[in-house]
């Protein structure tokens, strides 16, 4: 059976939340995505999750119903889960830190028309095997750390 990946998808707006995960889930093997709609909840849905990657639509002003700054950072999804990263985002504003130039882990793709939603599918088939790896290291680390504590 293949390993199936899970992608969290932190996207407000349902009619583009769907759209790139009917791409993404169409275009890319044993793949299968997760929807987060807010911003504020992110990180939770993070933890609970798991994900392989993350899609993360970045908006603009504060939040409501959470305690983060409405550009939640790439770093903040990084503190939890160091995982392959889209930032896929409308906003003009850069991300605070600054993502990191020509870092394979990380990619900004402006959002607009159906081109962009491509972009990402094709990231998304590109990071498959940094997904397999990491997955296959923190398996590995699972095994170790549990078979000497126990």
């Amino acid at each position: 059976m293949p390993d199936i990946f899970t992608i969290l998808l932190v996207e407000d707006d349902g009619s583009v939340a769907s759209t790139v995960k009917d791409n993404i889930e169409e275009q890319c093997e044993n793949v299968r995505v997760e929807i987060e709609p807010s911003l504020g909840n992110a990180v939770e849905s993070l933890k609970r999750i798991k994900p392989d990657a993350v899609v993360l639509d970045l908006i603009e002003g504060p939040l409501t119903g959470g305690d983060m700054a409405g550009n939640l950072g790439w770093r903040e999804i990084w503190n939890h889960r160091f995982v392959p990263l889209v930032v896929y985002t409308a906003s003009a504003n850069e991300t605070e830190p600054p993502l990191p130039e020509g870092h394979p882990f990380v990619v900004r793709i402006a959002k607009g028309d159906a081109s962009s939603v491509n972009q990402v599918v094709s990231k998304m088939n590109e990071y498959l095997p940094y997904m397999k790896s990491v997955r296959n290291i923190t398996d590995t680390m699972t095994q170790d750390v549990h078979r000497v504590l126990t």
